[in-house]
């Protein structure tokens, strides 16, 4: 599997799921925007992953081999970069917890997906904060 495909599939994965949710009536918003599906999926992705590697290391299954790290971001997305390492685990090993998070965390969050981000990026870096707003912060 080529290292663009595993990206591509936890991509469609958080599309579907976003996909599901606005189907049930619950919308998802960023700056006061209502996001389409592969919006949430574009925006979202890093941090849900994030947060699902770090719910698999604390559960003691380990990391799923990806690198984060607060960065420049591109105008459509959050400044957290995901980075994969050689040693990857497979979709369905990672595909469960990126689940379990879209469902607790993304859910929960879907009014202001500005939260996910910063505990995401806490994740990385402890004592970031989104002080005055997202572009004031780095």
């Amino acid at each position: 599997m080529q290292r663009e495909d595993l990206q591509a599939q936890l991509a469609r994965l958080v599309t579907g799921l976003a996909t599901e949710e606005i189907g049930k009536g619950n919308d998802f918003f960023y700056g006061g925007s209502k996001l389409y599906p592969d919006e949430v999926a574009d925006l979202m992705l890093p941090s849900i992953v994030c947060i699902a590697q770090d719910v698999a290391a604390r559960v003691g299954l380990g990391g799923f081999g990806f690198v984060f790290r607060i960065g420049q971001g591109s105008p459509s997305s959050f400044p957290l970069v995901m980075e994969r390492e050689d040693d990857t685990k497979r979709f369905f090993e990672i595909a469960p917890f990126v689940v379990e998070v879209f469902e607790a965390e993304v859910v929960e969050c879907r009014h202001d997906l500005v939260k996910l981000f910063e505990s995401a990026a806490r994740l990385v870096q402890s004592d970031f904060r989104l002080e005055g707003g997202l572009g004031d912060s780095f």
